[in-house]
């Protein structure tokens, strides 16, 4: 039989070269004509079909995996066999594995990008009584959006499930293995958790936590010694952060993070200690105002777990308007999403993002407007106790970053454009910046007139004063013109999305469509949110939980700004206050 299959169809793909091959399995590049579409082709190696079982535990793995619907899980397109071949089919990742990207180390803020949905895939997994048992740089792949999934669930079991290198069960890499993988005892999701604490050390030391000649004694290590400090190697690492990996390498299970998500959380609040001290960008003259453009095309229908589609940008800018063309709808979640267009100045911004923002400051936390001020200090307003979640208490609350702008928009004069029809508005008022919207399928956005900013988090409180199921509001960043900027947003459901509009919009969390998390209080009365636009990544925060990341190209300065949406409801009043702007590290 072959080993080297480029040329042959298995199935319904056609395996054009070959991207890689390992000591379980080769991956091609395959073609499905069929459909136009170029995947990734798995096929494991004739060796291991002496064992009768082995083809039936591959097919019980692959079940399994298929059953993992999450956003950041390399999905399972399709399973089957070519000549007694057992093969199975996945997206292309165009952008390889986090292996290829450690001939140095990475920077914290990358590292937390990655950690965190992979993380959020683990946690997934396990609740579904499934345990990866192989987290490892090279099962960490990115797509063309740089968007990171985590692959190969349960195969690796499966096929060392056949010959295990011991002979005694004990599965994995050896790298990678926590302390009770390697003796060989019974798991759970912590084991998991410390292997995907060896990768955040890894990525931000560029070396292997423990080196040894053999492969047993890197698992001696591993269930023996103390793992060295992330500082010995990067001096530069806050010493919060190495304190957030050494606990997620503890040796007990039950010393670590319990899920991936405590780890997570931990490593984004310890990241950002301090910042510089802050300057105050004047506003521009204030003689631009927020506009609303209503939809020419009937709305799209939608549950009410989620808005419908962005539609295109309209006609004119400057004043309402209708839009032009038909709906366009990208991946959608349960019926998908619409949305309005806004104009504001000179320029038009097009294809709402929608979807709720509701976020807050994973990195530097909601309670920062208490920071000590020279000008007016603000009085926060505070969550109703009924709606937050807690924050893990392990970790404690970083400090606060110095602001580098802040309104708590007392003052109607302070800049921010403003709007006010009979369909809606964009106005101060009681010491809030209060949008209003008045008709269905309507979308308001209002920013700073500043676009001096570059590397910021963004903190605002948001208290939702009318609002139906459909009604979205977030925070718009790293706005350059009408065809640049990003929106990250979240529904009163729970769905969230982090979406760039350069000409067309691109969904970059959830796989290309809108993503729930749990860390989203429904239909809430009051949410902090935040936002850290950063220069390289972007992350969505809703009260003080950090939600999903993202890489980014981000500009040199741009705006920020503030928007709702409705989609089928109207008289809906969302207030937004004590907008806070500080300087990443």
């Amino acid at each position: 039989m072959p080993t080297d299959f480029t040329g042959q169809t298995f199935g319904s793909y056609k395996l054009v070269s070959q991207l890689g091959r390992g000591g379980m399995a080769s991956v091609y590049r395959g073609y499905q004509e069929s459909i136009d579409r170029s995947v990734a082709v798995k096929i494991l190696p004739p060796e291991f079909l002496h064992d009768p079982n082995f083809s039936q535990r591959f097919l019980a793995e692959a079940r399994i995996l298929a059953k993992l619907t999450h956003p950041s899980i390399l999905p399972l397109y399709d399973f089957g066999t070519a000549n007694d071949v057992p093969y199975i089919v996945m997206p292309l990742m165009a952008k390889g594995t986090l292996g290829d990207r450690l001939h140095a180390p990475l920077s914290v803020a990358e590292v937390v990008r990655i950690v965190t949905p992979i993380a959020a895939a683990l946690d997934y997994a396990h609740k579904h009584g499934v345990l990866h048992r192989d987290v490892k740089p090279s099962n960490i792949l990115f797509d063309q959006n740089d968007t990171p999934f985590l692959g190969d669930f349960g195969i690796s079991k499966a096929l060392e499930a056949s010959s295990s290198m011991t002979g005694t069960g004990i599965v994995g890499t050896p790298d990678y293995m926590s302390p009770e993988q390697a003796r060989g005892e019974t798991l759970d999701g912590r084991s998991d958790v410390y292997s995907l604490g060896v990768v955040a050390y890894q990525a931000l030391t560029g070396s292997n936590l423990f080196k040894a000649t053999t492969p047993i004694g890197v698992m001696l290590k591993h269930a023996t010694e103390p793992p060295p400090p992330l500082r010995e190697s990067r001096p530069d690492i806050p010493q919060a952060v190495d304190d957030v990996v050494q606990k997620a390498l503890a040796k007990y299970p039950v010393e670590r993070y319990q899920t991936g998500a405590e780890f997570a959380q931990a490593l984004a609040k310890a990241a950002f200690p301090h910042a510089d001290a802050p300057t105050w960008p004047e506003p521009k003259p204030s003689d631009n105002v927020a506009t609303m453009v209503d939809a020419k095309a009937p709305p799209v229908g939608k549950p009410a777990t989620g808005p419908r589609t962005p539609l295109p940008p309209g006609t004119q800018a400057g004043t309402p308007q209708q839009a032009t063309g038909s709906v366009s709808a990208p991946p959608a979640k349960k019926g998908g999403i619409g949305g309005m267009l806004v104009g504001i100045g000179g320029g038009m911004i097009a294809g709402i993002v929608v979807a709720v923002v509701a976020l807050c400051g994973g990195i530097i936390l909601c309670g920062m407007w208490a920071a000590s001020l020279e000008t007016s200090t603000p009085t926060p307003r505070p969550l109703p106790t009924s709606t937050p979640k807690p924050i893990p208490t392990a970790t404690p609350e970083p400090t606060a970053l110095p602001f580098v702008f802040f309104d708590d928009f007392s003052d109607s004069g302070s800049g921010w454009s403003t709007f006010s029809s009979e369909s809606g508005s964009a106005e101060y008022g009681s010491g809030d910046m209060v949008i209003t919207l008045a008709q269905t399928d309507w979308f308001v956005w209002t920013y700073s007139n500043r676009a001096q900013f570059s590397n910021i988090f963004v903190d605002v409180a948001v208290n939702v004063v009318r609002a139906g199921q459909d009604t979205s509001f977030g925070i718009m960043c790293n706005y350059v013109d009408s065809d640049n900027y990003y929106y990250l947003a979240i529904d009163s459901g729970g769905f969230y999305a982090i979406i760039q509009y350069a000409g067309a919009d691109t969904f970059l969390t959830g796989g290309g469509e809108w993503a729930q998390s749990d860390l989203i209080t429904p239909n809430a009365g009051s949410y902090f949110l935040g936002a850290a636009c950063a220069n390289d990544f972007m992350a969505l925060y809703v009260d003080g939980q950090l939600i999903d990341s993202v890489s980014v190209s981000g500009p040199t300065t741009s705006d920020v700004g503030v928007f709702a949406w409705t989609n089928e409801s109207s008289d809906e009043e969302i207030h937004f206050d004590d907008f806070a702007v500080s300087a990443l590290p």
